[in-house]
């Protein structure tokens, strides 16, 4: 999956933003935020979207975290290898 790092935008100098921001306090593991979705002022566009149409559709964010029993394993994990050793 094509995650850009970088997102080059086109507008007049005026317009150009200091920062995009994100709201990421809604999305759950797996959610995905497309180039799409970035909440643009007025008179920015992205300039690969200008080129090329599909890649409206490119995450630029994808959810992924560990639960809860994948932490605990490690941490389980860690504690019988520390005990080996001693």
């Amino acid at each position: 999956m094509r995650v850009p790092q970088d997102v080059e935008v086109s507008c007049l100098p005026s317009d150009l933003p200091d920062q995009i921001s994100v709201d990421l306090s809604e999305l759950i593991a797996g959610d995905k935020v497309l180039l799409k979705d970035l909440n643009l002022a007025e008179g920015v566009e992205i300039v690969i979207i200008q080129s090329n149409e599909e890649a409206a559709d490119w995450s630029v964010i994808v959810v992924d975290y560990q639960t809860v029993e994948d932490v605990e394993t490690e941490s389980d994990d860690e504690t019988e290898a520390q005990d080996t050793e001693n």
